[in-house]
């Protein structure tokens, strides 16, 4: 017998979220890329967004609860350094060093880009319930223009 049947008079509630949830699954990777197109087409430098999702296994005693990392952006320049087809400058450090990811807390970055992107990541906290069930939990989103892509992440607590 299914947790519906004997759930009696939730059965309701089941189904209603049984549809929200296939809904979202469905869709929202879709929407969400609308959400990423805006950003791109105002702003051309930049070549890729990442951000990471995870529930840690270990909060010093605290719970232990999803949380969406903060959003890092890579623009086309960034994304010749992380090649090996150009050279960092010196003293610069990404957020992401190794892929040259960062995020939108420095000063060398555009004013609107940072609040553009500030403003995208207040967005996706805000949608964690969402991003969970579009991505799964424990994984590394990466959006270009083209593509969303997801794959696990260890976020290493």
């Amino acid at each position: 017998m299914s947790a519906k049947k004997k759930a009696g008079a939730f059965t309701k509630i089941f189904e209603i979220l049984d549809a929200y949830n296939k809904e979202v699954q469905e869709n929202g990777e879709k929407i969400l890329k609308e959400a990423f197109k805006e950003i791109f087409d105002k702003h051309p430098e930049v070549e890729s967004l990442r951000w990471q999702q995870w529930t840690p296994g270990f909060n010093d005693g605290s719970p232990c609860r999803f949380t969406i990392g903060d959003l890092m952006f890579r623009t086309y320049d960034m994304k010749k350094i992380a090649d090996g087809e150009a050279e960092k400058p010196e003293e610069t450090y990404y957020e992401d060093d190794d892929n040259c990811y960062d995020t939108p807390w420095g000063d060398e970055y555009d004013a609107a880009l940072k609040n553009d992107v500030k403003e995208l990541s207040s967005n996706l906290s805000d949608a964690e319930d969402i991003l969970l069930r579009v991505f799964d939990d424990n994984m590394q989103i990466t959006v270009t223009r083209e593509d969303i892509t997801a794959e696990e992440y260890d976020c290493g607590y």
